[in-house]
């Protein structure tokens, strides 16, 4: 309000030329050196359709995980047939970078395995990061399995239980190959991360392996029980297994699916040798043995 005028409603304008806030009435200066918030650049939002001015006062955010700084001039093209989707498809082939192309590619294929797995953002990033660092070095190596791996290896970086069976399963490759392909990614990683960064302070964790206590809520879940006692029951047995070293030498999903098998059977919600090992990613024999092993030193672990 204008101490002057005292008008109500006040008359006042904001006078964005000379920077100033002026009562129309009496022409008293209220507040000066304002400062534009408005955009200082014409907009074309209107001519497109859109009754909103654009609030945006810069460009779009430079993408990390691509190479290149990304500040190049896009024609977008029209909702229907018009004479410059041709330009802007020209514009589209002439300026195309095909090593950002076959990234993106690679990332969407990440995310997709990411999203079928419940494998959280931030590991998701992460596999793209490594893919992006590591990939141009491997040559000749199966584009599926180095995703693979570099999901394998966020995974364990941010401490997700996923196992190598389970992602070799996922993107549909072989577990050894998967093996491999994950060893050598590891040392690229750490030869490319040397400086003490970020990721390269991630990295310094990814020799230790998947535990079987890890795998077995996962895993439960998917057998549908009825409380959670059978997951807790199964959950203990499998780190006083892993501490005591009873399955020496057993993977973890065999270690998990042979201590679920016995916590099912010991609280009456019995679930068969084919269930379990449908859900852990391994064979019957493979579980059976690892359940004898366990049964035979009961009395130590209880």
């Amino acid at each position: 309000m204008c101490p002057d005028c005292c008008e109500m409603p006040p008359n006042i304008m904001d006078d964005w030329v000379a920077g100033c806030t002026v009562c129309i009435s009496c022409g008293r200066v209220l507040a000066d050196q304002l400062i534009e918030t408005r955009p200082e650049w014409r907009t074309f939002k209107h001519d497109d359709g859109f009754d909103q001015d654009d609030p945006s006062r810069v460009g779009q955010a430079e993408d990390l995980l691509l190479n290149g700084s990304q500040l190049s001039t896009v024609i977008a093209s029209g909702t229907g047939p018009s004479k410059w989707d041709g330009l802007a498809k020209a514009h589209r082939n002439a300026t195309a970078d095909e090593r950002n192309n076959r990234l993106s590619e690679a990332y969407g294929h990440i995310s997709a395995l990411c999203d079928a797995a419940n494998v959280p953002r931030l590991a998701a990033d992460t596999a793209k990061m490594l893919y992006k660092k590591v990939s141009p070095t491997l040559k000749g190596r199966s584009r599926k399995a180095i995703e693979a791996s570099c999901i394998l290896i966020a995974c364990r970086t941010h401490d997700i239980s996923r196992s190598v069976t389970e992602v070799a399963e996922l993107a549909n490759i072989r577990r050894k190959e998967l093996a491999s392909t994950s060893k050598t990614v590891m040392e690229l990683a750490k030869q490319k991360h040397g400086n003490g960064s970020s990721l390269d302070l991630a990295l310094s964790s990814l020799n230790k392996r998947t535990t079987a206590p890890q795998l077995v809520h996962r895993a439960c879940s998917k057998l549908n029980f009825q409380t959670t006692k059978v997951a807790m029951l199964a959950e203990q047995l499998a780190q006083r297994v892993t501490n005591n070293s009873i399955a020496g030498g057993s993977w973890p999903t065999s270690v998990a699916g042979a201590c679920i098998y016995l916590a099912s059977h010991h609280l009456s919600q019995p679930r068969s040798l084919a269930q379990v090992k449908d859900v852990v990613g391994n064979t019957e024999k493979t579980i059976l043995k690892v359940t004898q092993k366990i049964r035979e030193s009961l009395g130590e672990l209880i």
